[in-house]
């Protein structure tokens, strides 16, 4: 039978469990191989815990060494396997350390979070007076405080003024799009532009990593396809294709667009299916 009041189940060959009001951890073999010490401990996340003692928080690994010393207040994020960085608080300031225990973005701020880019790739949000820094997952800083909003994407920073309206800038602060947007709509660095979005259901701009302005759509973008850009007329919910030079080739009239291969395309007006075939010269279908 089990000797402890509570066992969690394995995770990096550790299981944490709790007698008496401490807790510790043991292996696939039942060692217990951390002593019950901490009045709190998490389970185990790239070979590293987060423990309580003496009110303070610290970091230790399956082996029960310490990695980061108890001088914090608290955890805020776990260190999983996907971000390998922790989000902590000290003297009630937010940074975060990384699985050494290293402090890679210093405790001055207000709030800190690890925020991803699609599910892939992660970066740190640190929040101080109400402005946003951004920091790469090895500490490195990408944009310092400087703007309310900032959000990180494929090596550009989206970024607003406080007033509800965005713009773009590179990793050097320059301002490639003025801050007139209503939100960004795509960054496409196959294919060399930014695509921002006014106010919904008007018009989209693209524009080059340069900054230059290269086209004006008058519909919001719906999708971008190797067949061109496709827009939506969000008044009437009806779908319609551009090329990449800006030149309309299919009026945004069908509920439903489909390229079927060559000029060819698969429409749906009003319930039923059209065949359209673009005549790319004429920008007719």
């Amino acid at each position: 039978p089990c000797k402890y009041a509570k066992m969690d189940k394995f995770s990096c060959g550790r299981a944490v469990v709790y007698m008496d009001g401490k807790y510790g951890a043991i292996d696939l073999e039942g060692n217990e191989v951390i002593p019950l010490i901490y009045k709190e401990m998490t389970s185990f996340y790239n070979d590293r815990a987060v423990v309580i003692r003496d009110g303070k928080s610290g970091m230790i690994d399956i082996y029960g060494n310490i990695v980061a010393d108890f001088i914090y207040d608290e955890m805020r994020y776990l260190p999983d396997a996907k971000t390998g960085v922790i989000c902590m608080i000290k003297d009630g300031l937010h940074g975060v350390l990384d699985l050494n225990g290293n402090e890679i973005v210093p405790f001055i701020y207000d709030y800190c979070s690890v925020e991803t880019e699609y599910l892939q790739n992660y970066y740190i949000s640190a929040t101080k007076d109400e402005k946003k820094a951004l920091y790469d997952m090895k500490g490195n800083e990408l944009f310092p405080l400087k703007y309310k909003h900032a959000k990180y994407e494929s090596g550009y920073i989206m970024v607003s003024d406080g007033c509800r309206k965005y713009g773009v800038l590179d990793l050097q602060g320059r301002l490639l799009t003025p801050f007139e947007y209503y939100e960004y709509s795509k960054i496409d660095n196959e294919r060399g532009f930014l695509a921002m979005r006014l106010e919904s259901g008007t018009a989209t701009v693209f524009y080059d990593f340069d900054g230059n302005e290269l086209m004006h759509i008058p519909y919001d973008l719906y999708s971008l396809e190797d067949d061109g850009i496709y827009i939506k007329d969000f008044n009437k919910q009806t779908i319609g294709l551009y090329d990449y030079e800006g030149r309309i080739l299919i009026p945004p009239i069908y509920e439903h667009l489909r390229h079927l291969g060559g000029k060819k395309y698969l429409a749906q007006e009003r319930g039923r299916n059209v065949a359209c075939i673009l005549n790319l010269l004429e920008g007719k279908t």
